[in-house]
């Protein structure tokens, strides 16, 4: 059910080093995710979903070469992954399916962590952004 944070984001470069042979490497894609968070667990394919919309429904329908970022930080109390991409913007897609996995990824994060935390989708000027928001204080250490 969980996974070592660094797992995670292991199994999303993987991912995206697939998409972009996929796609011809008509994307860049920058990961930055702060050390702190690594030694943490979290819900088993949260990210993944994520990416795979920005990236289906973003990135594959733009004319040129599209941007992907991944951001994981913590907060006070809450560790956040921003995903955004340049791509053609939420709700612009002509591919089924748009929105599924969002909604899906919000739904167990809600499940186990409770309803206030989740998913928002933040104002980026230039960027679709999805922010996760996963509280610490349920996150099991593996460091403890």
């Amino acid at each position: 059910f969980n996974i070592d944070c660094d797992d995670e984001i292991e199994q999303i470069q993987n991912y995206l080093t697939i998409q972009k042979i996929r796609f011809h490497k008509n994307f860049e894609a920058l990961v930055e995710v702060e050390e702190a968070i690594y030694n943490h667990k979290i819900l088993r394919l949260v990210l993944q979903p994520i990416v795979e919309n920005a990236i289906i429904h973003g990135l594959e329908p733009k004319i040129g070469k599209g941007k992907l970022i991944i951001k994981g930080y913590k907060d006070q109390e809450n560790i956040i992954f921003d995903i955004l991409d340049d791509g053609i913007g939420m709700g612009n897609s002509k591919s089924k399916g748009e929105g599924i996995g969002m909604s899906n990824v919000m739904r167990r994060i809600q499940i186990y962590y409770g309803e206030q935390y989740g998913i928002i989708i933040p104002q980026y000027k230039g960027f679709t952004c999805v922010r996760i928001i996963i509280p610490t204080d349920r996150i099991e250490n593996k460091a403890m």
